[in-house]
């Protein structure tokens, strides 16, 4: 028990332009490999629709309001939580679903590792550093020093958002991933070794 900690909860709701996000992801739109992609598609969904029934919000962990579904997709639904605002899928996200999407070779996270280094620093400006500029500005409300804070990104991917909060003045930022090929990646484009490689079991505890 610790009487002197002090522990604060704050849902502000950001919003950005979809401005170049297409131009930005379209090695995820790569029409030569739709097929391929297609099929990887469907073999996730199948995967995914074997896990337990979604009752909480995976952000919040509100109970889900399961009738409000927000829309259908693949025969799959999709529920907003009406605290936080987070998009749920009908599923859960467990250990054996993120092992197969993101840490075996050839899985989703493979995509990523696509980017040139132009248009990585491109997606960090246009995508990341806005969001990273929304937690200042909300930080500073709460009179925080953003400066003086630890980071830690947990299922960091390439390391995007790492290196947009270095790029705003955070000084003390790592992350964790499970995948090898984008701790390889992320690290090779952020320029420091500020990734490591965990797998799902650790990162969940």
């Amino acid at each position: 028990k610790h009487d002197d900690l002090k522990i604060f909860v704050t849902f502000e709701k950001f919003g950005k332009s979809q401005k170049g996000y297409v131009d930005l992801n379209s090695v995820f739109y790569d029409l030569s490999q739709n097929q391929e992609f297609l099929k990887k598609l469907k073999f996730y969904n199948k995967v995914y629709k074997k896990q337990p029934k979604r009752t909480n919000c995976k952000l919040c962990l509100r109970k889900l309001q399961i009738k409000d579904i927000a829309f259908e997709r693949n025969k799959i639904r999709y529920f907003i939580c009406d605290n936080c605002g987070q998009l749920n899928g009908q599923f859960q996200d467990t250990v054996k679903y993120n092992k197969l999407i993101y840490e075996k070779d050839g899985g989703l996270a493979s995509i990523y590792s696509k980017f040139s280094k132009k248009k990585f620093d491109e997606k960090v400006t246009n995508i990341y550093l806005p969001k990273v500029n929304f937690l200042i500005n909300v930080l500073k409300k709460q009179n925080i020093n953003f400066k003086d804070l630890k980071c830690c990104d947990f299922g960091t991917g390439s390391g995007f958002m790492i290196k947009a909060l270095l790029d705003r003045g955070f000084k003390k930022v790592v992350g964790l991933e499970v995948s090898d090929e984008q701790v390889k990646y992320g690290n090779m484009m952020i320029g420091k070794k500020l990734i490591t490689k965990n797998n799902s079991e650790e990162i969940e505890h």
